[in-house]
């Protein structure tokens, strides 16, 4: 290539491609951006649009080149080449940007292909190399913060590199969507450098490096106790940090919270408790589960770690207003069941002389389940969930009565055997009706996240419903038999508002 060659950057050597047939070579990301007569202060760029998380990485770096169309007609620092990174092009991202150094034309021709060469330094200087920590662009923001800039406007922070890292809006390196290469006119004020400036710039190898190798751990366990046919009790409960994955996980999949988790239950045969002649089935199940997780990074400012957040907060407003962060930012959940299933009576072995008034007609069920939750974005959640229902069931064998069967008149007219053969059954063979009661109380306080004066009232759902069934067999005769049923279904209204 005239008039500058093109060689690799230092450093750089070109892989084999796997699974080729001969020893071919991957050639090297690069592109090529040029500019023919860019006015003073305007810019060029390509981008492209992606969904990546560099939180877990500690620098981008890439190499660039610069040189000038027209022989003697570009200088140093002329030029800026930049990079933006953020969740769109123009109102939330971070930039950074540096001056570039313009290669001579008459550099040399000669092939080089070592890596550390005059001539891979001279075509790419380390003054065009873009070596970026990311850290450094979180300074950046929490300075701008701190310091009470508008978010709508552009915050520069000079590096000591000369790169200038500029922030807009409220980027977040978690959710990285777009990506922009460009060259600007560096803006000056006096005439002779305020001319259209054209060049061609090349980058190459765009790269994000140093990823974070601390890992985490995690436990879990699992204890059941049997206690005869009285109770079984279990427990389980299980730990996990920051950083933990599995095998097959790559860097962005890993654990970005700390995690606890806990769950008791038990099955009781309270009936035990009652002497074994009273037949007495009373089972109980009890349950009670708390899950805690605490974000690696700040969920208010996504790139910022807690950690850092929480130190501010404890500079800024003491130990209450790094406790009331530390409090907003968690995810806890508590779960607590109580169920009586089909508490009842029953009857005991032999026993076949059956009355409509019998208590082991009767079976009882109820619950209770309450769960109270906390996240960023809510102050408390309160569901409460009520449900009751009283069963009735009788089965009976009534006899079949046949008043005429024995009438001997009846009997030797084949005319009268209608009558002769009339039966019936004086009870219902059976019975049954239920009653179900549900009822459901959610109660939610939003938080307001906003930094503006808005109060926010909690937001109530209730739903208390009432359901009726009957059931009923009644065989008239052994012919005509008859069945009816019935369900009815109510909403009971509550009043607006809280329920106390």
């Amino acid at each position: 290539r005239q008039p500058i060659p093109y060689v690799l950057p230092p450093g750089i050597q070109r892989e084999i491609m796997p699974g080729a047939t001969s020893a071919t070579q991957q050639n090297e990301q690069s592109m090529v951006l040029k500019v023919i007569d860019l006015e003073n202060g305007d810019a060029r760029a390509a981008f492209k649009n992606v969904n990546m998380d560099m939180r877990n990485y500690k620098k981008i770096e890439m190499y660039s080149h610069a040189e000038a169309i027209t022989e003697y007609a570009l200088e140093d620092d002329d030029l800026d080449l930049f990079i933006r990174i953020g969740t769109d092009y123009v109102s939330n991202y971070y930039e950074y940007s540096i001056p570039l150094k313009i290669t001579d034309w008459n550099v040399g021709q000669a092939e080089d292909n070592s890596g550390d060469s005059p001539l891979r330094q001279a075509i790419w200087p380390d003054d065009n190399r873009i070596d970026l920590e990311l850290n450094s662009l979180l300074i950046v923001k929490q300075a701008r913060n701190n310091n009470g800039v508008s978010f709508d406007e552009i915050y520069e922070s000079a590096q000591n590199n000369g790169g200038v890292i500029s922030i807009v809006g409220n980027p977040n390196l978690g959710n990285v969507k777009t990506i922009m290469i460009g060259v600007r006119n560096a803006t000056s004020n006096s005439i002779e450098n305020s001319a259209t400036k054209s060049a061609e710039i090349w980058v190459n190898e765009l790269r994000l490096t140093g990823f974070n190798e601390k890992g985490g751990w995690a436990a879990r366990t699992q204890v059941r106790v049997r206690l005869a046919d009285f109770a079984n009790i279990a427990f389980a409960g299980s730990m996990s940090t920051v950083g933990f994955g599995s095998l097959e996980k790559n860097i962005s999949e890993r654990n970005l919270q700390d995690s606890k988790r806990y769950n008791v239950t038990a099955n009781v045969e309270l009936g035990q408790l009652f002497p074994a002649k009273n037949n007495i089935k009373l089972p109980m199940y009890v349950s009670v589960s708390e899950s805690v997780d605490k974000p690696q990074y700040n969920p208010l400012d996504p790139d910022i770690p807690l950690e850092t957040s929480l130190h501010v907060a404890d500079s800024l407003g003491g130990k209450e207003a790094r406790d009331e962060l530390a409090e907003k930012v968690r995810t806890y959940t508590k779960i607590k069941s109580v169920n009586f299933t089909n508490v009842r009576k029953e009857r005991s072995v032999g026993q076949n002389d059956v009355k409509i008034y019998d208590i082991e007609n009767f079976a009882l069920s109820y619950s209770y389940n309450e769960i109270n939750s906390t996240n960023i974005n809510t102050q408390y959640s309160i569901r409460k969930d009520h449900a009751g229902g009283l069963g009735y069931n009788f089965n009976n064998k009534p006899k079949n009565i046949k008043p005429f069967a024995k009438s001997k008149l009846l009997k030797s007219n084949k005319y009268l055997r209608l009558i002769k053969d009339f039966n019936f059954y004086y009870a219902p063979k059976q019975f049954s009706f239920r009653t179900d009661l549900n009822k459901s109380y959610l109660e939610t306080q939003m938080r307001n996240n906003s930094g503006l004066d808005i109060e926010l009232t909690p937001l109530y759902t209730k739903l208390f419903t009432m359901s009726r069934i009957y059931n009923m067999k009644y065989d008239l005769t052994k012919s005509v038999k008859l069945n009816f049923s019935a369900r009815n279904q109510s909403i009971v209204d509550e009043p607006d508002g809280k329920i106390d």
